[in-house]
């Protein structure tokens, strides 16, 4: 994070801002979505660790990440702090800051490039960051950047039909239903459909 610009000569604190400035990909108010740093990664770190309760909300059908895929991680994280698509050259994995502090994480990932399909995801590792918001503020900067790029033709996600506040977040973004597969996820012995939800990125 940024000293107080108060701390530093005025040349010092122009630059200071300016570097932030750079690093910041989207902003709404005190959220902005953003490169990389030192800090962020070890903001995100721990919450990558088993038993956090984002785990059970987050493709919980899915095992847990290993501690060499997390180590692993972290150190792509630190090593090219933007995570560019080698594609595109757009980010495609950055964290969500709320006054700086990293508090969860954004991605992107083709499905099918030739086509133009994009998939979208978003994980709020820290409770200090649910109910207020933060995840409809964050996936409608993200959707909407993403939506907008000419070679973006369709925009998706996939949750899971009991991750209720997903489904809702989604749905404020503009997102909507477009496939359910009945039962076809299974979560502490419950069935729950998967689902898909699309919303309108460029035409054709």
């Amino acid at each position: 994070m940024l000293d107080r610009p108060g701390r530093l000569g005025p040349a010092r604190a122009r630059a200071a801002v300016s570097r932030h400035v750079e690093s910041v990909l989207l902003a709404d108010g005190d959220l902005t979505v953003e490169a990389w740093t030192v800090h962020h990664v070890a903001s995100i770190a721990p919450w990558l660790e088993a038993g956090h309760e984002w785990k059970r909300w987050d493709a919980p059908y899915l095992p847990a990440p290993t501690h060499q895929q997390r180590a692993a991680l972290v150190t792509a994280l630190t090593a090219d702090t933007w995570q560019r698509d080698p594609r595109s050259d757009r980010p495609m994995r950055l964290p969500v800051c709320l006054d700086g502090t990293a508090v969860g994480t954004l991605s992107w990932h083709w499905e099918d490039p030739v086509s133009g399909w994009a998939r979208v995801g978003i994980v709020l590792h820290d409770p200090s960051g649910w109910g207020a918001g933060t995840g409809t503020r964050a996936l409608r900067l993200w959707s909407a950047w993403l939506a907008a790029q000419p070679d973006v033709h369709r925009l998706d996600l996939a949750t899971w039909g009991g991750h209720a506040a997903m489904l809702a977040v989604a749905r404020r973004c503009g997102f909507t239903d477009e496939v359910r597969l009945t039962g076809a996820r299974l979560v502490d012995g419950v069935r729950h459909d998967a689902v898909v939800m699309a919303r309108p990125a460029q035409p054709t």
